[in-house]
């Protein structure tokens, strides 16, 4: 077997395996889930499991990027063992391996959608999206995640012709109720969306990205994976958002940016 670089502190992976041997579950960064195991691969999602670990009396494993070690050793003793960090180089992909160690031969979430949704029978809901990591200095093929999450559609949800709705690869992809979504429209893995929102066709929103209340987003625009957009914005057609958008108003260009108030009228 080809060994991997470790850092001093990083346990091999048969030495992890044996240290959550008993533990049964995985979950995502923003939807802890009790006695399971999470990773951080940045600051951002440092700051929601504090804030997560804060609110809760939850007890996790993380699997911490190496160079966030300076910061996790800095928090309060009591979220430190709650959090049970440990430190790997390229965490995501060792983590994406530890998940699929841990979830092979088990079936993924069974898909929630309310009685009141209207689904275009040629729409595409629940399937695996793009989870994949590679890299070539390992001599590894590719490896993808496997998505055990689930799709959940609210109350008065419309979806189009041949849009795809992904399966969470964690936790859920969530609709918020009377969301429109329109005709070859793409919804990525772990999205979440308000009420009363808007996704003309051809929109694509990135995987883990946040959607506020009524939002709309125009024809063939694109939301980066791992955003957050707040309530109350209109982003114009053919727009590309490549940063959070965290003040209300009518966003448009590629990039994106704020061109002025919306009466929030679609």
């Amino acid at each position: 077997m080809m060994q991997e670089n470790r850092n001093p502190t990083e346990l091999p992976f048969e030495d992890f395996i044996n240290v959550i041997r008993g533990m049964g579950s995985t979950c995502a960064a923003d939807d802890l889930e009790d006695y399971a195991i999470t990773f951080i691969k940045n600051e951002e999602w440092l700051v929601r499991i504090v804030d997560s670990l804060r609110s809760s009396n939850k007890q996790i494993v993380t699997m911490c990027s190496s160079r966030l070690m300076p910061i996790v050793q800095k928090l309060e003793k009591n979220l430190l063992v709650r959090m049970k960090p440990f430190y790997f180089e390229d965490v995501e992909r060792k983590f994406i391996r530890v998940h699929n160690f841990i979830n092979e031969g088990k079936p993924p979430k069974v898909n929630s959608i309310s009685n009141t949704a209207v689904c275009h029978p040629t729409a595409l809901i629940g399937v695996d999206a793009m989870r994949i990591v590679y890299d070539p200095s390992t001599g590894q093929k590719p490896m993808k995640m496997r998505h055990m999450g689930n799709v959940v559609i609210g109350e008065g949800v419309e979806i189009g012709p041949n849009a795809t709705i992904h399966r969470a690869s964690l936790g859920s992809t969530i609709i918020g109720d009377y969301n429109h979504i329109g005709s070859y429209t793409n919804i990525g893995h772990n999205v979440r969306t308000g009420k009363y929102c808007a996704f003309t066709p051809y929109v694509c929103i990135g995987g883990s990205a946040h959607i506020g209340d009524n939002v709309l987003v125009g024809m063939g625009s694109i939301v980066r994976d791992n955003l957050m957009v707040c309530s109350e914005v209109k982003i114009g057609m053919g727009s590309l958002v490549v940063k959070h958008i965290d003040e209300p108003g009518l966003y448009y260009g590629r990039p994106a940016s704020r061109k002025g108030d919306w009466d929030g009228r679609w």
